[in-house]
């Protein structure tokens, strides 16, 4: 999947994976399977496209959580301005449902998943998956679902 360098949150204070990610708690996923509630660690600045996110309890200390999965439609894969267009849309809906305040007021950050040309057809990728996270780069420890932070 393909991160997005056009979110709405600038991510390069966002890269802070620890060295030893493999402590209690922890898997790997694949970022085609993750889901809705998900915690996860960020991927290294820089890194444009995942395949696998280190995983974490929400209650332990994270970067990044999903709070929503969309689907795009269509046969084939749309222009990434239209890919993004509709991330944009569909994540700014999914966070306020799931942190129960608009985006515009809230002191977290927003990005998105979306597939590349290899996932959507290799994998059958058609997710759109949007990640809440800070905006200064910290580690978040619980949850943000109706947090309205």
């Amino acid at each position: 999947m393909h991160l997005s360098s056009s979110a709405l949150v600038a991510l390069a204070a966002a890269g802070v994976l620890a060295a030893g990610v493999l402590m209690g708690g922890c898997s790997s996923t694949s970022a085609l399977a993750l889901k809705e509630g998900d915690c996860f660690l960020y991927p290294d600045e820089g890194d444009t496209e995942i395949s696998d996110v280190t995983t974490k309890a929400c209650t332990e200390e994270h970067d990044a959580e999903i709070i929503g999965v969309t689907t795009v439609d269509g046969d084939e894969m749309p222009q990434s301005d239209a890919l993004d267009a509709q991330a944009q849309d569909d994540c700014l809906a999914a966070f306020q449902d799931y942190v129960g305040t608009a985006y515009e007021d809230s002191t977290l950050g927003l990005t998105w998943l979306v597939p590349t040309q290899d996932s959507w057809d290799k994998a059958d990728d058609r997710e759109i998956v949007c990640v809440a996270l800070t905006s200064d780069g910290s580690s978040l420890t619980s949850s943000v679902k109706d947090s309205r932070l």
